[in-house]
């Protein structure tokens, strides 16, 4: 199984007022917009209907790349 240590461009053992603001947005600080998922994007998809914890936390998106 794969491990994430980085999400949005903060560490997750650094995890700030910052990091959940990226996450709140899908926000990608190297792009500076919106993450597209990258050369993964089709492969890295998370569909947040089957998530409510993490819809809770990204809100007015069903479906975001990381």
């Amino acid at each position: 199984m794969s491990k994430i240590f980085e999400l949005y461009g903060h560490r997750l053992d650094r995890w700030d007022a910052k990091a959940e603001s990226n996450l709140s947005r899908a926000w990608c600080p190297f792009m500076n917009a919106e993450c597209d998922g990258g050369g993964n994007r089709f492969q890295s998809a998370i569909n947040l209907r089957n998530n409510p914890d993490l819809m809770a936390r990204i809100p007015n998106k069903e479906i975001v790349q990381v």
